[in-house]
């Protein structure tokens, strides 16, 4: 204590100063450290529910357009419009399986699995009614 008492007001002063600005430098470079795991972490938690959003609305993109395919083939009177959409029709189907493989394992939750089991069946039915083979040769593209 005697040191500071014979020291000048300046020196005391610059002192202060210094042990304030290294005590808030110290802070900052824990707190952006600390930052940092947090953000990891974040990225660490929404990967995968992202990755399986982004997979979800793609899959919805190519059943709103099949969907659409269907709809203007059924509508229609013209027989080549099947055979048209013949070739889209198919790689839709191979893009959709393609999603539903990567979209798979990233189901962990049990609701998550149910809702894919429904959407499946869903679309075994609307395959089989979409590739009905009856009167109407259009059907068959």
């Amino acid at each position: 204590m005697n040191l500071l008492t014979n020291m000048g007001i300046g020196k005391r002063l610059g002192i202060g100063f210094t042990a304030i600005l290294a005590a808030t430098l110290l802070t900052t470079a824990v707190g952006v450290a600390r930052m940092q795991e947090v953000t990891r972490a974040t990225e660490a938690m929404t990967s995968a529910p992202l990755a399986k959003e982004r997979l979800v609305s793609d899959f919805h993109t190519l059943i709103f357009g099949s969907v659409r395919r269907t709809t203007a083939i059924v509508r229609s009177s013209d027989p080549e419009l099947a055979s048209f959409f013949k070739d889209e029709a198919a790689w839709s189907m191979k893009q959709g399986d393609v999603i539903m493989k990567q979209l798979v394992p990233l189901l962990t939750v049990d609701e998550e699995q149910a809702r894919y089991q429904l959407a499946m069946a869903k679309r075994e039915a609307y395959n089989a009614a979409r590739d009905w083979s009856g009167p109407h040769p259009r059907w068959r593209g």
